[in-house]
């Protein structure tokens, strides 16, 4: 009784504050255009539709958010890169990869391109991230911070990453580019972009290659890593989009603790969708999406075992070779409902095929993750009600029903006051899951899938001259999580309490001058746990709970993140921004770690862009880019050994436009 009652107090809340709402009239659309009006004086206005699933100002959007556009995009290589700029986010290594933390749990957002979700249920935290994913063709990155499953449904746990790409119109024209610098790295894309008529087109195309700073404790020459992507978009009359991207990649990797241990790591994610909006009868926004994407997780590694007692060893090598498509269609319908009502309702299926797992061991066949098909159908609903001229509260509920669980409720719940043009006050609540991967499945017995609540108020208060101060507090309730790596489940069955502040400062003194400084503070009991060691089962054989045992430490983000950064332009052409990251301590396992530290100290770091747009008649761009300045050493808590931070490097590029 009690569990029920858990479950449906949030929805019958946002039904109750549906009833109650007074008859105040709105409009049938929001005017964002005078909405963006109100946003950061001097500063690009951004618009997101993340938050909503239509377009809005970042002033009315219902959620805690963030938009990266392109001006501040040209500061950045990776996607990783640029989160690592947004307050709530903290970036580190694992040896092959990045791992994003958001408020203090690792690579629990969904990301999207053009809408389709790049997540499936092989693996829910592979998603691009590095080298693999070119910002050269993205408009602008949205960041949704907060549970996001009442639209987005299954990932979208701890916020939401929409990744915009550019139109032809904007591009209007060819540019070619080419760079290098460290680690070996060399590279060129080329983005072609056009507008006739009706027709809006663009094309883009990359190939880079980089040793990466990894360092090899092989002995040998490690290969280089390689990145190929192609992506392509097409839109006819503003309503028919049609998009596409490829993406193939090498990323080669070594591990100091097993000797001579050397791997190669694929996870590209390609993907076609197409998508139609119209309004029917004056009144209703209708949009129709279709899409496939292709999950491609191949893993080699190769070490020699060793049995010291008999003097004996003798290689190994594992392989994984695994494909997983999915399916998804997807309807919106937008309207207004007694004249007060803005609503949103949709529904949608998706369908995973990973039937093509391989798995090997010296080149014998093992049963070690299983072959698989599911669905997942949903159904959702929002309404956002105009309660008074400066009060708006938004409620939606969505229902999932996957094929191997049981159904799951996800509602939302929205808050804002604008007492003025330049306060807002906003308070929000929230739900979301995440459904197991491949790897928790085959390492245990009922596994659920993981949950979030989320309590959260921030405010935001705007002067002259640019002065910006933003201040946002949240409370999550994070119960199953399975804190997944490669080797398997750590233990699901408890509840841990996650909250902590995001402070943002931001001042334009001068037209050509703008400074920035942010402040993250996590300090919930998943900061304090003691011990903070999890066990996870390696799986042999299939066979449930069974195999090899191993300890790991729990991975949590440090408990103070500072960021500040400064910009300064100059005839319009020319900018140089300056950005320092400052991360606290970190507790590690000197057992598993084999060191007699118990923590890695904190650490600074600066970077450095100087950017040159539109010289030489308005034909050449240039930039350069300086990681980690003063050459500050640091270590990261890999996987499985305390990894080394990334040395001073220099990336330097040159376009041309034709």
């Amino acid at each position: 009784m009690k569990g029920l009652l858990k479950r449906t107090l949030p929805v019958c809340v946002i039904l109750l504050c549906w009833l109650l709402a007074g008859p105040c009239p709105t409009a049938a659309q929001e005017d964002v255009a005078s909405d963006t009006m109100l946003m950061f004086v001097g500063e690009k206005l951004y618009t997101i539709s993340a938050a909503s699933r239509r377009e809005e100002s970042i002033q009315k959007a219902p959620a805690a958010v963030t938009v990266l556009g392109r001006k501040e995009l040209k500061r950045y290589r990776t996607l990783a890169e640029a989160l690592r700029s947004v307050p709530g986010f903290y970036v580190d290594h694992t040896g092959v990869k990045e791992n994003v933390y958001l408020r203090g749990v690792a690579n629990s957002f969904l990301v999207m391109i053009d809408g389709v979700p790049l997540a499936n249920d092989s693996s829910n935290e592979d998603y691009p991230r590095g080298m693999e994913l070119s910002l050269d063709y993205i408009e602008k990155i949205e960041i949704v911070k907060g549970p996001g499953s009442a639209l987005w449904g299954a990932d979208a746990f701890s916020g939401v990453v929409n990744v915009v790409t550019r139109q032809g119109k904007d591009v209007d024209g060819i540019i070619v580019s080419g760079g290098g610098g460290s680690w070996k790295t060399t590279g060129g894309n080329v983005t072609a972009g056009y507008k006739w008529g009706s027709t809006d087109a663009v094309l883009f195309c990359s190939v880079t290659e980089s040793e990466g700073f990894e360092p090899d404790h092989s002995g040998e020459s490690r290969q280089k890593d390689s990145f190929k992507e192609l992506y392509g978009k097409v839109t006819i009359h503003d309503r028919l989009t049609i998009s596409g991207r490829y993406s193939r990649y090498k990323d080669y990797f070594t591990i100091n603790f097993l000797d001579r241990h050397t791997g190669l790591h694929e996870t590209p994610f390609s993907f076609i969708q197409a998508s139609y909006t119209d309004t029917w009868w004056g009144k209703v926004d209708a949009s129709l999406k279709v899409y496939t994407h292709h999950f491609r997780n191949y893993e080699r590694e190769a070490w020699r075992f060793r049995i010291p007692q008999f003097n004996l060893s003798f290689p190994v090598e594992t392989r994984l070779n695994q494909d997983n498509w999915r399916y998804g269609i997807d309807a919106k319908f937008d309207t207004t409902v007694m004249e007060r009502h803005l609503l949103t309702v949709g529904c949608s299926w998706e369908y995973d095929d990973g039937s093509s797992t391989q798995n090997s061991l010296n080149s014998v066949a093992v049963l070690i993750l299983p072959r698989f098909r599911n669905s997942r159908m949903a159904f959702y609903l929002q309404d956002k009600i105009q309660l008074a001229d400066k009060v708006e509260i938004v409620g939606g509920v969505r229902l999932d029903k996957h094929e191997n669980y049981r159904r799951k409720i996800s509602p939302r719940l929205a808050l804002s006051w604008f007492p003025d043009d330049w306060v807002d006050v906003k308070l929000f609540y929230g739900q979301a899951f995440r459904t197991p991967d491949l790897f928790a499945l085959t390492s245990a017995e009922n596994v659920k899938p993981e949950k979030i609540e989320s309590f959260e108020g921030e405010i935001t208060v705007r002067w002259k001259r640019g002065i910006t101060f933003q201040g946002n507090y949240f409370y999550y309730i994070l119960d199953d999580l399975l804190e997944n790596v490669t080797q398997g489940l750590g233990r699901q069955s408890r509840r841990e309490i996650e909250e902590g502040t995001e402070v943002t400062f931001k001042i334009s003194p001068f037209n050509n001058l703008s400074l920035y400084a942010s402040h993250t503070f996590l300090f919930g009991e998943r900061q304090r746990n003691d011990p903070r060691r999890v066990t996870f089962r390696w799986p042999v054989g299939g066979i449930p709970g069974g195999g090899l045992s191993l300890d790991k430490i729990y991975h949590v983000a440090p408990d103070h993140v500072f960021k500040a950064g400064g910009t300064y332009a100059w005839h319009k052409k020319y900018s140089v921004n300056v950005e320092v990251n400052y991360i606290d301590s970190r507790d590690i396992g000197e057992e598993f770690y084999g060191t007699s530290r118990s923590g890695l100290s904190p650490y600074w770091t600066t970077d450095v862009n100087v950017l040159a747009e539109g010289i030489f008649g308005g034909r050449m761009d240039f930039a350069l880019r300086i990681r980690n300045l003063f050459n500050e050493h640091f270590k990261y808590r890999g996987e499985n050994e305390l990894f080394t931070g990334e040395d001073r490097s220099i990336f330097v590029s040159l376009g041309l436009r034709f």
